[in-house]
């Protein structure tokens, strides 16, 4: 789980080499089997390892989940918060947050749309909804 490595060598008889651990970001099935995703683009053969990490459901390129990740960084959204993750063939993307709220998230505008869904999990009127829709722009659809 490799994230980067670098070696120098120092003259005259020895070297130098820093290695970089890849971060663990979710988890996710390829041809039927378990993987991490790391940082690092790659997946990573599945083991048992206690991590409090979202499932990542869908055929998605692990270059998009990393820029999605990088969205969610970007938000007020706490990453760690976040029990799973769908990704749609349109290209668009879904989470559920440790709370058992969904959120269904526009195609555009995502960052927009995770700092909306921080403000309506703080707000007692949605208190008791279960799904919150944000993919309609300037509207709020909400089911419990």
């Amino acid at each position: 789980m490799i994230h980067s490595f670098n070696i120098k060598k120092i003259y005259p008889n020895s070297i130098e080499i820093q290695i970089e651990k890849t971060k663990l970001l979710g988890i996710t099935y390829y041809d039927e089997k378990k993987f991490f995703i790391g940082a690092n683009g790659k997946l990573i053969n599945f083991q048992s390892i206690s991590q409090n990490l979202p499932w990542v459901y869908g055929k998605v390129k692990i270059k998009n989940f990393i820029n999605f990740k990088k969205i969610i960084d970007k938000s007020r959204l706490n990453f760690k918060e976040i029990s799973e993750i769908y990704f749609f063939p349109s290209g668009r993307w879904d989470i559920k947050l440790k709370n058992e709220i969904l959120f269904k998230l526009p195609d555009k505008n995502l960052l927009e749309a995770l700092n909306l869904a921080i403000k309506i999990v703080n707000n007692e009127k949605f208190k008791n909804d279960k799904i919150i829709d944000l993919r309609i722009a300037n509207h709020v659809i909400s089911k419990k």
